[in-house]
C-alpha cells in the first residue's frame, strides 16, 4: 500500500501517457468518434479529502429538483475502438476548490485538444450540456468535426432571422426512417435536417432533427456534410452515421462513470491512479500491458 501510495503521488508519468496513447491511436478507425461528458463523484461522509467542493449529485437530482452533495467533477473523453470498445484517452478529477483550478471550460478544452492532438482530424459527440458557443468556436478553431445535442433555448439563423431551433423542429415531420437501438430498446427513427447557423461562427451547418425515440425530438448541430437532395442513398447513409455516432454517445460514457469513482478513492492527490477497460478484447490487454510495463504504469483490468 505504501509503495502503491507513494506512485500514486506522482502522477501519470509522461513516458506512460505516450504509450498507453501509442496503443490506443492503432485499435482506432480513420474517422474517430470522441465522446466527451461531466460527471461526479459525490463524497457525503468526506471531511479530510483535500479541495473537496460541492457537486450536482446526478444519481439523486431529478429535472425539477437539484441535489447538492460535497465531491468532485469529473471529466471523461473516450474514442471508440474499430470494434466498437470504448477506450479513455482523457480523464481528470477536479474541483472548483483547487488552488490553481480556472474553469470546467479549461479542463474540456484540454480533452478536446488532446484528441485532436491524438487523432488529427475527429467528430466530437457532446450532449446538450455542452450547447454553448465557446464550445463550438473551439471545435472550429482545432477544425474538428463535430455532433452536439442542441438545448430548448438555442436560437439559429435561418432564412435572414434568427428562430428558436425548436420552431424548425416543430414546423417539420422526420422523412427518413431507420431503426436503432436506443437505451436498450429497438425503435423507430424518423429523421429530417436542415441547413441553418449558429450564433458562435456564423458558418453553415445543418440541424438534425430526430423523431420517434425521445419524448421530445432531438435536435442535433452538426458541421459534417450531408449530401444533397440528388443523392438520397448517401444523405440517408449521412443521417444514419451521425445519428449513431451520438446514440453511442448516450451507451458508452454511463460505464466509464460507473467505475470512475475507484480513481477518486484516495481524494484529488490520487486522481486517476488506474486505466480502466471495460469489454475489451484480450488481445488488446496483453498489447496494451506489454507496452505500459516498461513504464511501471499501474493498470487494473477488471
Amino acid at each position: 500500500v505504501e509503495r502503491l501510495t507513494r506512485h500514486l503521488n506522482n502522477g501519470i508519468h509522461p513516458s506512460a501517457l505516450k504509450s498507453y496513447l501509442t496503443v490506443i491511436r492503432k485499435w482506432v478507425p480513420s474517422d474517430p468518434v470522441i465522446h466527451i461528458d461531466d460527471s461526479d463523484v459525490v463524497k457525503p461522509d468526506g471531511y479530510k479529502f483535500e479541495a473537496l467542493g460541492i457537486v450536482r449529485d446526478g444519481s439523486k437530482s431529478t429535472e425539477t429538483k437539484s441535489v447538492y452533495e460535497k465531491g468532485y467533477h469529473v471529466t471523461e473523453a473516450c474514442v471508440l475502438t474499430g470494434n466498437g470498445y470504448p477506450v479513455s484517452i482523457f480523464s481528470q478529477i477536479h474541483s472548483s476548490k483547487e488552488k490553481n483550478f480556472t474553469s470546467t471550460n479549461d479542463i474540456t478544452f484540454a480533452a478536446m485538444e488532446r484528441g485532436a492532438a491524438l487523432f488529427g482530424k475527429a467528430t466530437f459527440a457532446l450532449d446538450r450540456g455542452y450547447d454553448d458557443n465557446k464550445m463550438f468556436l473551439k471545435l472550429d478553431k482545432l477544425n474538428q468535426d463535430y455532433v452536439i445535442r442542441l438545448t430548448a433555448k438555442r436560437k439559429v439563423f435561418f432564412h435572414g432571422k434568427w428562430i428558436p431551433a425548436t420552431q424548425l423542429r416543430n414546423q417539420r415531420k422526420g422523412k427518413i426512417k431507420t431503426p436503432l437501438v436506443y437505451r436498450g430498446k429497438k425503435r423507430d427513427a424518423y429523421l429530417s435536417h436542415v441547413k441553418v447557423q449558429i450564433t458562435a461562427s456564423k458558418k453553415n451547418i445543418y440541424l438534425v432533427l430526430v423523431y420517434g425515440i425521445t419524448e421530445h425530438p432531438m435536435m442535433l448541430a452538426t458541421n459534417k456534410e450531408i449530401r444533397s437532395r440528388d443523392d438520397s442513398h448517401n444523405r440517408l447513409s449521412c443521417l444514419e452515421r451521425l445519428l449513431r455516432q451520438f446514440i453511442d454517445h448516450c451507451s458508452v460514457l454511463p460505464i466509464l462513470f460507473s467505475l470512475c469513482f475507484l480513481s477518486c478513492v484516495g481524494g484529488l492527490t490520487h486522481r486517476i491512479p488506474f486505466l480502466l477497460y471495460i469489454r475489451c478484447p484480450p488481445s488488446f490487454l496483453f498489447e496494451l500491458l506489454d507496452n505500459l510495463s516498461k513504464s511501471c504504469f499501474p493498470v487494473l483490468c477488471p
